[in-house]
């Protein structure tokens, strides 16, 4: 009985020390998607769009990408006031309205939109 317990016990050690392993390799695999957040004030009503940039195989690319974008999105057009509202958001006002810009990186295992129904 005893010897069958320090068994089961040293099989629970040797589960437990590799599950780190097993966690890293799966991360390994996780692509990432840069996302838009989009939300418009005009008229007094507001309106929030996430929308799918661009997707990236590890979080480096997600990263570049997403100063590229911003960096793009920052020029303004004629007519057009550009403000930055932090380090990957700005705002912008043309004629419609203000319209707030916010680009994030995920893992394409989360969706910002939250759960979809059924």
């Amino acid at each position: 009985m005893r010897a069958a317990r320090l068994r089961f016990l040293r099989v629970l050690l040797a589960m437990v020390c590799g599950l780190p392993a097993l966690t890293t390799a799966a991360s390994a695999d996780v692509a990432w998607v840069l996302w838009l957040d989009l939300t418009q004030i005009s008229g007094g009503k507001t309106e929030e769009e996430w929308t799918v940039v661009s997707a990236h195989p590890s979080e480096e690319d997600c990263q570049e990408s997403l100063k590229e974008t911003v960096a793009l999105q920052s020029r303004a057009d004629p007519g057009e006031a550009v403000a930055a509202q932090g380090r990957h958001s700005m705002s912008k006002n043309p004629d419609l309205g203000d319209i707030f810009l916010r680009y994030v990186c995920l893992p394409d295992t989360v969706d910002p939109r939250g759960p979809k129904g059924k």
